[in-house]
C-alpha cells in the first residue's frame, strides 16, 4: 500500500518556503544595502574636495576658504541602521527557515517557540531602529534648513557645524565653484535620507511576515506553549505548503 512521506532535503522545500526565505531577504536586505551605499558616495564626495576639511570659496566670496565642520550624526545613524536591518533581514530569513522546515521530532515544538520569539524580537527591533533613525535623521536635517548657509561671507575661523547633505547642496548653488561634484553629492545625499522611508515600510513588512508565520505554526499557542501535543505531522505539512508524496 502506498504511503505518505515528506522529503526534508534541501530539493524537496516548497514554493512557500522558499519565498518566505527570499522575501525576508528581499524586503529590507536591498534597500539598506542602498542606504549604506548612498551614504558612503556623498560622504566620499564631499571629503574628495575637501582638503584636510577645508573648502575654497569662489573669488567674490569674503575669505578664500572655509572650514568644513560635519555633524555626522545623520551619516553615522543611516549607516549603523543599514548594517543592522541586513543583518536583522538575514536573521529573520534564518528563522523563517528554522519555522518551516524542521519541524519533526519532539523537540520541534520547543525550537519552534525559540525561533519564534527570536524572529518576533528581531524583527520589532529592526522596525523600531528604522523608525527611530528616520525620524532623528529628518528632524537633524530640518533644524539644518532653517539655518541659512552663505559660503560667501563664511571664513576659516567660523565654526558652522552642518551635516553633509547641508554642505553639498549649499556648494551647489554657489556660482564660480565647480557645483558638478555638489550636485552629484548633494543628490545621493538627499536619497540616502529619503530611502529611510522605504526601509521603514519594509520592516514593518518583515514584522507582519514573522507573525504570519508564527500564526501559521500555532500562533499564541505556540509562543506561550499552550499545545498540549504538537499537531500531526501531515496536519502541520500540510499547514507549511508541504504536499505528502505518495510512494509504493
Amino acid at each position: 500500500m502506498p504511503h505518505h512521506v515528506w522529503n526534508r532535503g534541501a530539493s524537496s522545500l516548497p514554493s512557500s518556503t522558499v519565498w518566505f526565505i527570499l522575501l525576508a531577504l528581499l524586503i529590507a536586505f536591498p534597500i539598506s544595502i542602498l542606504a549604506f551605499v548612498l551614504q558612503m558616495i556623498a560622504s566620499s564626495i564631499l571629503r574628495a574636495h575637501t582638503s584636510d576639511s577645508m573648502l575654497l570659496l569662489p573669488s567674490d566670496a569674503t575669505h578664500s576658504s572655509t572650514n568644513v565642520l560635519i555633524n555626522g550624526l545623520p551619516t553615522n545613524f543611516v549607516i549603523g541602521t543599514s548594517i543592522a536591518t541586513a543583518i536583522f533581514a538575514a536573521f529573520a530569513a534564518l528563522a523563517f527557515w528554522e519555522l518551516r522546515t524542521k519541524y519533526f521530532g519532539p523537540k520541534s515544538e520547543r525550537n519552534a517557540r525559540f525561533w519564534a520569539w527570536a524572529n518576533i524580537a528581531v524583527t520589532l527591533a529592526n522596525l523600531g531602529l528604522t523608525v527611530a533613525c528616520t525620524i532623528v535623521v529628518f528632524l537633524v536635517q530640518k533644524k539644518d534648513a532653517r539655518k541659512w548657509l552663505d559660503l560667501h561671507v563664511l571664513g576659516e575661523s567660523d565654526e558652522l557645524e552642518r551635516t553633509r547633505e547641508t554642505w553639498l547642496c549649499a556648494i551647489k548653488n554657489v556660482d564660480g565653484m565647480d557645483e558638478e561634484w555638489a550636485k552629484i553629492g548633494c543628490g545621493f545625499a538627499q536619497a540616502g535620507r529619503w530611502v529611510l522611508i522605504p526601509l521603514v515600510v519594509c520592516s514593518f513588512l518583515l514584522v507582519l511576515l514573522c507573525f504570519w508565520q508564527i500564526h501559521k505554526r500555532g500562533g499564541f499557542r505556540l509562543l506561550f506553549g499552550l499545545q498540549k501535543e504538537e499537531l500531526p505531522k501531515q496536519e502541520l505539512a500540510k499547514k507549511l505548503g508541504y504536499l505528502p508524496q505518495d510512494q509504493p
